[in-house]
């Protein structure tokens, strides 16, 4: 749950943030999908997991065409396509397929963070609570983490 409660913090999102056991690795990723399908609020859903469960995720939201080009192993399989703290956006209406929107990885996302830090003159934001899970932004999300 830390590294879903560091991303809310970095990226200034309110909402819950909580932990679904279908993120876990080695769960087949249809039971994420049965999970997702029946998520209908309409503010965004951040998902933070680990591999090859969020490829295989996005894999089946996108299709193996949008989400190609990655390297192959050595036996041939696909390797994972999301590196460690990578970032893949989705637009999701709930059924058929989802819209790859960016991906980002480690490298773009520090450069992200870099560009989105207030100068030394600007205000800064209140520090929240220990435990506290709302921040003070316009944008809404539900972060939800993997179980390990």
């Amino acid at each position: 749950m830390q590294t879903a409660e560091i991303l809310a913090e970095a990226a200034a999102l309110t909402g819950d943030v909580s932990v679904a056991s279908e993120l876990s690795p080695g769960r087949d990723p249809a039971d994420l999908l049965r999970l997702l399908s029946g998520y209908r609020d309409p503010d965004p859903l951040v998902l933070v997991g680990h591999e090859p469960m969020l490829s295989a995720l996005v894999t089946s939201l996108v299709g193996e065409a949008t989400w190609s080009g990655s390297a192959q192993s050595t036996d041939g399989e696909p390797q994972p396509k999301l590196r460690k703290s990578g970032v893949a956006a989705l637009s999701w209406d709930g059924r058929g397929s989802a819209t790859l929107r960016f991906v980002f990885d480690p490298k773009e996302m520090s450069l992200v963070g870099r560009v989105s830090e207030p100068s030394p003159s600007a205000p800064r934001k209140p520090k929240r609570k220990k435990g506290e899970t709302k921040a003070s932004a316009p944008s809404e999300a539900r972060t939800t983490e993997a179980q390990d």
